[in-house]
């Protein structure tokens, strides 16, 4: 039998490439009834997002939920809050929108939706290819997110056709794996901040990471 992943640290930031159902066997011992829920839950997520793949006639992922825990594909923790803020007030500015208006109005048009209807908590982003984020209602009225990863890899794309990352940060590339305090990511952006970007460039580098990984794996990006 495989073994438990173990708990991870408590970040503000937590995000993750792997099966929705790991976060199901997180809580398979905390209790029935907590157990219980965590399962309804992830069941409910599935289905609705797969019902409403196969409706647009797209193809629909499939990750048995007996398989047992697998360690994440990718996963990056951070001692910080709206990490993608910069990188989501750039792209607004790019079209001459701002977030906040695109994720309430729906009227609003936007080149970004899969970055800017969308949010880092309590949320993903499914390895299939559609326009729009989708708000899926699970047990108790929550409303969570699943954008489209593809979608994502694109509109980031779009954007770095103005941002440049690779030519104007000394960071190229994000490791699949990270779990940053607030020393480290101190450090970090004393040393990467020659721009006064830091935290455009590094969300925008996390936020590629996440999706390409999705993407190479055929799992789905989970927001802790």
């Amino acid at each position: 039998m495989p073994d438990k992943p173990a708990a991870p640290p408590q970040r503000a930031f937590n995000a993750r490439v792997e099966s929705p159902w790991n976060e199901m066997v997180a809580h398979q011992d905390s209790g029935f009834f907590e157990s219980r829920k965590y399962r309804k839950r992830v069941e409910r997520l599935v289905e609705s997002v797969s019902k409403a793949l196969e409706a647009a006639g797209l193809d629909v992922p499939f990750w048995p939920d007996d398989a047992g825990p697998a360690r994440p594909k990718a996963h990056i923790l951070l001692d910080k809050t709206g990490v993608f803020h910069d990188l989501k007030a750039y792209a607004a500015q790019l079209e001459g929108t701002d977030p906040q208006s695109v994720m309430v109005g729906k009227s609003v048009q936007t080149n970004f939706p899969n970055l800017l209807r969308h949010r880092e908590k309590g949320s993903y982003y499914w390895p299939v290819d559609f326009a729009e984020p989708m708000w899926v209602t699970l047990d108790g009225g929550e409303s969570v997110p699943v954008g489209s990863s593809q979608g994502l890899l694109r509109e980031l794309e779009k954007i770095n056709e103005v941002l440049k990352v690779e030519k104007t940060f000394r960071m190229q590339k994000m490791a699949d794996f990270m779990d940053a305090g607030e020393r480290d990511i101190a450090k970090v952006e004393t040393y990467m901040d020659v721009s006064g970007k830091f935290w455009l460039k590094f969300g925008f580098l996390v936020a590629r990471k996440l999706v390409e990984k999705s993407i190479e794996t055929n799992l789905p990006v989970v927001f802790g």
